[in-house]
This record gives C-alpha cells, structure tokens and sequence, in this order.
C-alpha cells in the first residue's frame, strides 16, 4: 500500500451563517463540487483524534467519510499555515482492531505511515483523545490547485472555513474570500 503525502497551505476560519451562504454562493459560481455528497450537499465525517507530547505540530488522526466507506490514517504536520499531509487507506477491519487497541497487526502493515503510528502507539508516545462527527462541503477549483471546505457540527458550533491550496490561491477565490473581513487581513498576504 502506497502512501500519499501532499504539503499545501491550510487556513482555518470560523464563519457564521450568513457569511457561509453568501461564501457558497459565489463559490459555486467558479469552482467544482468536489468529494462525496449527500442529498443536502454535504457529506458525513466522522475523525478519532490521536495526539502526545508534540500534538502541536504534529498530529494523527483517523478519517471516516462517505458513510465509512473510506477510511484513512491521517499525520499532519504544521509550520504557521504550512501543513504537510501523509495519508494511507485503512480497511473497516483495520479500523475495528485500533479502535479496540489492538494494534499488533500494524507491526509489519505495508504502509510506512501506519508501522509509524503502530511504534508511537505502542510506545505510549500517542493515545486516542477525542473523536467528533460533522457534515463537509467540499468545493475544488479549476486546475485542482486549491480546495474549500464548510465544516459543520453541533459540536464545532459554528461553521468552519477551511481554505487549502499548493503554491498561491488563484485571484478569484482570493476576492471572494476576501470580501469577508475577518479573512480579508489574512488573506493580504497570500494574493500578493
């Protein structure tokens, strides 16, 4: 099994409402649904949070989306807004087995990324904190160089604003975004 790792800009922003509909709306104007949908435009997650001593900067997480049929180990990285992502599949069986903390079968798994998260685990470097379930809206732009996500749960209270992108954000994502004046200052930099 083959890891996919992936460094990119992540800006986090917690947005109400009515800056989420007005957002949407022109998002859909100039981007591409992207990831798997419900009859309602979102689609359900739900992540187990590992973390230890350096959680920080470095974090692992599981992901279940798309009513788990897709499963995934997650390590991410973080310098500022700088995040590095490594990602490897995990069968609903596999999943099973760590949330009962049996992690022995990870000693010797194909993935690189989950013999790592088997030593921290077994070396009580980590340990499994929290877990949350939400509802994600993914748009993608042209070119597939930047991602948008809307993140929701009774849990997050409001919504969340997740902007990814490799590189710059294209112009026209920085106008809308910026239109919003929380993200505006933020986003000065990145559309220099």
């Amino acid at each position: 099994m083959k890891d996919y790792e992936s460094c990119r800009h992540e800006i986090r922003y917690h947005i109400n409402r009515a800056e989420y509909k007005s957002l949407r709306e022109q998002l859909e104007a100039i981007t591409v649904p992207n990831g798997p949908i419900t009859d309602h435009g979102a689609s359900p997650m739900h992540v187990v949070f590992f973390s230890g001593d350096r959680s920080h900067y470095e974090q692992f997480f599981i992901v279940c989306s798309d009513h788990f049929n897709k499963i995934y180990l997650e390590k991410k990285s973080r310098w500022n807004d700088l995040t590095t992502a490594t990602l490897a599949e995990l069968s609903v069986f596999e999943f099973r087995k760590i949330m009962h903390s049996d992690y022995d079968f990870m000693k010797h798994h194909s993935s690189k990324l989950v013999r790592e998260f088997y030593k921290k685990l077994s070396k009580d470097q980590l340990f499994r904190n929290r877990s949350m379930s939400y509802e994600r809206e993914w748009f993608l732009s042209e070119g597939g160089k930047a991602e948008i996500t809307f993140d929701a749960s009774d849990c997050l209270g409001d919504l969340v604003l997740v902007v990814r992108y490799e590189g710059y954000l294209p112009q026209e994502l920085v106008d809308i975004l910026a239109t919003e004046e929380r993200i505006h200052s933020a986003l000065a930099v990145v559309g220099a």
